[in-house]
């Protein structure tokens, strides 16, 4: 088995369809159908990317090319790719969304502690009733959260 790039550098996407595609060959018997016609997708578009189109142009006869013979790739390995980027873009938004909940939160904790801050200027007696250092941790781990 291959293993990722050092570093948590992106694998080269050519090996990732490849390994897939490879792997889909051991264990099927794949016979191309419906030759000269857009593949149909119904799901989200797939982004495009330096050197690739949108996934749902690239599924149409126009990039799989109308015969076997004008092919750079095989439809397979199109459906390949296009389902990797869609994995990817998967993941990018779901991360979005986590670093979303995690900022919100944060921003909470500041809030919060501003507002402590406040009232402990307003009477230095509070600050000695008050787990400053519990919201000191939340705050730590929030930010933790957004850099991870």
């Amino acid at each position: 088995m291959k293993q990722w790039p050092e570093g948590d550098k992106p694998a080269d996407f050519e090996d990732l369809v490849k390994a897939v595609y490879a792997a889909i060959r051991f264990a099927y018997k794949i016979e191309r159908k419906n030759e000269g016609e857009d593949i149909p997708f119904t799901g989200p578009d797939a982004p495009s990317t330096i050197f690739n189109p949108p996934g749902s142009e690239c599924l149409k006869v126009k990039w799989l090319g109308a015969s076997p013979e004008d092919q750079i790739r095989t439809p397979m390995e199109i459906i390949i790719g296009v389902a990797i980027r869609l994995g990817a873009e998967q993941e990018r938004r779901a991360s979005k969304q986590k670093r979303l909940e995690y900022a919100a939160s944060a921003t909470n904790t500041l809030d919060v502690l501003s507002s402590m801050i406040e009232r402990c200027k307003e009477n230095p007696n509070l600050f000695e009733t008050i787990d400053h250092t519990a919201y000191f941790g939340y705050l730590r781990r929030d930010l933790a959260k957004l850099v991870n």
